[in-house]
């Protein structure tokens, strides 16, 4: 981490292993199971429920990656500079990007630590500003300029929130999913599920329930066949 400049920078690179939870799909093979390896196996053993120590944590940690993400820099990882091709590629093939607009003008939707007096699994270092930088202040300079933040209070009064209530809408959750608490399924609300506003909550994670491929696992499996059954009835109604 020697090429990257400031801390926030640095604690967003050692936190890409654990974004992978989110792109996690149902495989016994995942890039966030092997980091766990990385941390908790030694010489084919795996560590009791106290780990190895932070030494050993640290040292495999960083083992880890540079076999896996290489060696990060400024150019890569940095959130300083908003004259960076990252910044100021806008080409029209850019996922990433579409979502940042979303984000910074509606969402607000930003993965931060938690504040203090939370235990929390990402670094405070990664914080509301670092966020507003990074995806909109820099990418996205004409419209996110400093005091400028996403309408989050606009969108909830206009949709309701955690409160929405709206026919004919099919809620496929996942228990596994880091954004269900962003969702209907949020163990913040009792939201309940009723025949024209369906909830249904799986073992999946982020999106299974639009994977063909998840329908491995049962109840991931059986929402789609839900989702489906319902979508039919609503069709029907409407061509009625």
């Amino acid at each position: 981490m020697g090429n990257i400049t400031h801390v926030d920078d640095v604690a967003n690179a050692l936190g890409a292993p654990l974004t992978e939870w989110q792109n996690m799909y149902m495989a016994p093979s995942q890039p966030v199971y092997e980091f766990c390896d990385a941390l908790e196996v030694k010489g084919n053993q795996s560590a009791s429920a106290s780990g190895w120590g932070l030494e050993h944590a640290l040292s495999a940690w960083g083992t880890y990656m540079q076999n896996v993400y290489g060696f990060p820099d400024d150019e890569s990882n940095g959130s300083h500079d908003g004259s960076l091709a990252k910044y100021t590629n806008t080409s029209l093939d850019q996922m990433a990007r579409s979502w940042g607009w979303l984000v910074c003008n509606e969402l607000g939707w930003f993965q931060v630590g938690a504040p203090e007096g939370h235990p929390s699994i990402v670094s405070r270092h990664l914080d509301v500003a670092h966020e507003m930088r990074e995806r909109c202040q820099f990418p996205f300079p004409k419209t996110f300029g400093q005091g400028v933040s996403p309408k989050i209070d606009e969108i909830n009064a206009k949709f309701g929130g955690w409160d929405v209530h709206v026919d004919r809408v099919f809620f496929a959750n996942g228990i596994n999913d880091p954004w269900l608490d962003a969702t209907v399924s949020s163990s913040s609300i009792d939201f309940h599920s009723t025949p024209l506003t369906p909830v249904f909550v799986g073992k999946g994670f982020h999106c299974s329930d639009l994977q063909i491929a998840a329908a491995v696992e049962p109840t991931i499996a059986y929402i789609q066949e839900k989702a489906v059954t319902y979508i039919q009835a609503w069709l029907a109604d409407w061509h009625q």
